[in-house]
């Protein structure tokens, strides 16, 4: 047990023996006080002192320690909740009536490494803000950015700081402004707290002032021209009292570093704030361009065909059809303005992409292009960024700790009497925060990779691989993607396709089933169902989509929410993949009709469309079991790993098999290819007739005649391969190293319970191992489980109920309950009963997934390997290779162990204690297995 707390005010009397013991300590307390510096005190011993004479139920049921004195102990630093904390409450008032007080802040810019960790917790709070802290307990949890502070006169003696000051006020400015505009926030106090206002960037006259003023403040830095002229301050009406104190207080800062290098680390400091300062405002601008309100699209002007045959239209048209078609096009304007204009109802004003191919979008090609470039851009000046930041990291050390700086920065300050405090943040060190903001330059890089996606697909695996990243995206950088992408769809067009997100959705179902279109002869009053399904399909994304933006520990709240849409979609897309048979077989004669049916190279596809939604419900399965596995959560117990990695390879292999069945070639056939199959003579006589006409037009044909024929050059596509798909290559080396996994982790059950059914002195460890209550040995009982258990605490039936339930809400794939899991770990056992059969097996599980990773890593056989996505398949090939060594090497120590303690005498049994421990060092999802040292 470590609590901490700060020695005053923070420490509330539960019980009147905790004061006592907090009194013993007179002096340290009177020094704490008079000081005013916030200090950590252990008081671990104090809180065993207390619970030891506490009975069950003393927390809550006191006289002197209700439920809301417990609340006001959980909620510590509060305003309203902590009691202690409404006495240490600091006001501006209070501040500006301690000359002592402002004339130390004032003269920070006196002192060089006073006045470099002063900017260098200023940048502290600014990580902080940006990542969802509250201004008032990040930003304005400094003295130095209250107006009221900075009206006072003395304020005039730190131009320097208030430059610095101006440029972060205009930071937090635009990423709050950006955050509150995508409606995508930690805290309602973050962005709707409007008590502080960073700044007005509406003028930007203003806007360029402070940039050109911080661009000759980098560059006077950098020539090593003194920051201020003293000579001119020591004749001012400033006091000069404490200079002579504070030097030698700091006089080892002073002596250890010269006067150049300390300018030289100002000048990064500015610089950063300056480059940050351009990246928000890029960004800002490039999401105010998609917030823009959408244009009317210009229709384009209509093309005038030529009629006639393949040689061209026939020039000498008669004036006589020109009227006429004059005529015609004046009657059709009447009746369209004499129709109600119903949009939503109309198929032809929606885009399907068999029928249409016009571009809806609301934005200009110019403006389309300026803005895609301004985006890709953001990757130098990240870049650039960067730079600087690893700069800031080498020359921390010469700033004062933060401890030092206690006069201007402290979280109590309160803008108003009666204050509440919103949700309190830590706020990360500055060792942290540096690492962090290269991370976020880092992240920064990766989201303008956004520019080069192509496909629907893409963005998707792009969303999946940014929540996956080894920092999780902060708050601003998920709000802008938010933006980019809803602000384009606002505009009818998917990023900058310059086409509806409708096109690209119809283009996933076609990508991964051919079969997956609206039919030529699907009656007209049908395409109003295919519109209406389409809409809701992009209504379910567009939730997908929200979810992966949101922070991480939302993710698992919004799980339910787009499982819900896929099971409505699911039980309306049958209807759908009906209506596209029908379709497709109304193309052909009513005799062939059934013979088509029931052939296996022409019939049509049972279900299409149900394929994709199926796909994309198990990704939104297999991301809620990730998001519990990252980094950042780790909400998955060691022992739960059985469970998790067996659940995986169940989706994984569900998407598998819906790769399968949907990989099938859509061939063109028309009645006359079906008599041609059904009667082989007849399909020569076509044959020699198309070489005859060939041979008659000089080697060409007409385009009737060419599209009479292509069903013969349709027929010789070969079938897809499903090794060839960089789709079903990825999921099937995931589904092997899921299943490697878990089995792995059944060998280490028989390894346990070998040791125990022979006797032997010898245990293996490992920290995911449980006791297995439930199992019986003997296996007699076909892996039922009893209704007598079912309800017994901490049953292992209930975990995996409460950790994948909420995967019933669709029908497919179908949910696996524990049953099922007993049923398949008791089939496993039963087809590897043996130690060396289970070994086998594992080694070949994990060199499959090895195999089919080097196939995705082969770039001359797939192209199709998004680039972000190359880490990821390279760490899971390491650690398919990592735990195949692992399980060579077990079977060699067991094998080895056994046979030594079976061999020897009694006496001579060797008590072996073999010890696994598992690490997410290489990959963040999967683990790679060690025997640790004796």
């Amino acid at each position: 047990l470590q609590v901490k707390t700060y020695c005053t005010g923070y420490t509330y009397t539960f019980m009147s023996s905790l004061s006592q013991l907090i009194d013993e300590d007179k002096e340290t307390k009177e020094e704490s006080k008079q000081q005013e510096i916030r200090q950590w005190n252990d008081v671990t011993d104090i809180v065993q002192h207390i619970s030891d004479g506490m009975s069950l139920g003393a927390m809550i049921h006191g006289n002197d320690f209700n439920l809301h004195a417990a609340m006001s102990a959980l909620e510590i630093g509060d305003g309203v909740l902590d009691a202690a904390m409404k006495q240490r409450l600091l006001y501006i008032d209070n501040v500006l009536g301690d000359d002592k007080l402002l004339t130390q802040l004032f003269n920070v810019e006196r002192t060089d490494c006073v006045f470099l960790a002063t900017l260098d917790e200023l940048i502290r709070l600014l990580w902080s803000f940006m990542c969802g802290n509250s201004d008032q307990l990040s930003m304005y949890s400094c003295l130095y950015l209250h107006d009221e502070v900075r009206a006072h006169f003395k304020s005039k003696q730190a131009p320097s700081l208030y430059l610095f000051i101006d440029g972060v006020k205009l930071c937090c400015a635009y990423v709050r402004e950006m955050v509150t505009y995508s409606n995508s926030f930690e805290d309602d106090d973050w962005s709707k707290s409007r008590h502080h206002v960073f700044a007005d960037f509406s003028d930007l006259s203003s806007v360029e002032k402070v940039v050109e003023q911080m661009q000759q403040k980098v560059a006077q830095l950098k020539s090593g021209k003194p920051v201020r002229d003293w000579k001119l301050l020591e004749n001012s009406f400033f006091s000069n009292d404490g200079d002579n104190a504070a030097q030698q207080k700091y006089a080892e800062y002073t002596v250890s570093y010269t006067k150049a290098e300390y300018m030289l680390a100002l000048s990064h400091r500015f610089e950063f704030v300056l480059g940050l300062l351009e990246i928000v405002r890029e960004m800002h601008s490039a999401a105010m361009l998609c917030r823009m309100p959408k244009k009317e699209a210009v229709a384009p002007p209509p093309s005038h065909k030529k009629s006639g045959g393949a040689g061209g239209g026939n020039k000498n048209k008669s004036k006589r059809g020109k009227a006429a078609s004059g005529k015609q096009q004046q009657q059709q304007q009447q009746q369209q303005q004499q129709q109600p204009q119903q949009k939503q109802s109309n198929a032809h004003d929606m885009y399907l992409i068999d029928r249409t191919a016009r571009s809806k979008c609301g934005l200009s090609a110019s403006e389309n292009t300026t803005h895609q470039q301004k985006v890709g851009n953001l990757k130098v000046s990240a870049s650039q960024l960067l730079r600087v930041v690893n700069q800031m990291c080498d020359t921390q050390i010469m700033g004062v700790p933060s401890a030092e700086l206690s006069a201007a920065f402290d979280d109590r300050i309160a803008n108003t009497r009666a204050v509440h405090a919103p949700r309190r943040q830590r706020i990360a060190s500055k060792h942290e925060c540096a690492s962090a903001l290269k991370q976020w330059c880092k992240n920064l890089r990766f989201v303008s990779a956004i520019t080069k996606l192509c496909t629907f697909d893409d963005f998707l695996a792009f969303l999946d691989a940014f929540t996956y990243l080894e920092q999780f995206p902060n708050v601003f950088l998920r709000a802008f993607v938010l933006i980019l992408f809803e602000g384009f769809v606002k505009h009818d067009t998917f990023l900058w396709s310059r086409k509806p997100m409708t096109h690209f959705m119809q283009s996933s179902f076609q990508h991964l089933c051919e079969w997956a279109r609206i039919m030529p002869h699907t009656k007209p009053q049908y395409l109003g169902d295919y519109v209406t399904f389409f809409s809701r399909i992009e209504t379910g994304v567009r939730d997908a989509i929200r979810q992966r933006l949101m922070h991480v520990t939302r993710h698992v709240d919004w799980s339910k929410r787009v499982l819900r849409n896929f099971a409505i979609l699911q039980s309306e897309s049958p209807e759908i993949d009906r209506l596209t048979g029908l379709s497709y077989l109304h193309g052909f004669e009513e005799k062939y009709r059934a013979t088509v049916n029931q052939m296996e190279e022409y019939r049509p596809h049972y279900a299409p469309f149900t394929s994709w939604i199926m796909e994309k419900a198990c990704d939104s399965m297999i991301h809620h079991i990730c998001v519990h596995l990252s980094p950042s959560m780790q909400l998955y117990a060691c022992y739960e790993l059985e469970y998790v990695y067996f659940y995986l390879e169940h989706l994984l292999s569900q998407k598998c098999v819906v790769y399968r069945n949907a990989f099938r070639r859509f061939r063109s056939a028309t009645s006359e290819t079906i008599k041609g199959v059904i009667n082989p003579q007849y399909r020569e006589m076509r044959e020699r007739r198309r070489k005859k006409l060939k041979h008659k037009s000089g080697g060409g044909s007409s385009k009737k005649e060419s599209d009479a024929y292509n069903d013969v050059d349709a027929a010789k596509l070969p079938p897809i391969d499903p090794m060839e798909r960089y789709a079903y290559l990825f999921t099937e080396a995931q589904r092997s190293l899921c299943l490697a996994i878990f089995e792995l982790i059944q060998i280490f059950y028989h390894i346990r319970k070998q040791f125990q059914k022979q006797a032997l002195p010898c245990t293996l460890e490992w920290n995911g191992l449980s006791d297995r209550s439930d199992d019986d040995d003997d296996g007699d009982d076909d892996n039922k489980v009893s209704g007598t258990t079912t309800t017994q605490l901490g049953h292992e039936s209930l975990r995996f109920a409460h950790r994948f339930h909420l995967f019933g809400i669709v029908e497919q794939p179908a949910f696996v309950d524990y049953q099922q899991f007993r049923s398949m770990r008791y089939e496993y056992d039963q087809q590897c009963p043996s130690l060396s059969e289970k070994l086998k097996s594992c080694e070949n599980q994990f060199d499959q997934s090895r195999k089919c990773f080097a196939l995705l890593s082969n770039h001359q056989r797939l192209k199709s390997v998004l680039c972000f996505q190359e880490e990821f398949i390279r760490n899971a090939s390491k650690v398919a290779i990592r735990n195949k060594i692992f399980v060579a090497m077990l079977h060699k120590h067991v094998s080895q162990v056994v046979r030594e303690n079976i061999n020897g005498n009694d006496n001579e049994q060797i008590n072996e204690r073999i010890v696994i421990t598992h690490q997410y060092n290489i990959h963040q999802f999967y683990p790679v297995f060690d025997m640790a040292d004796k």
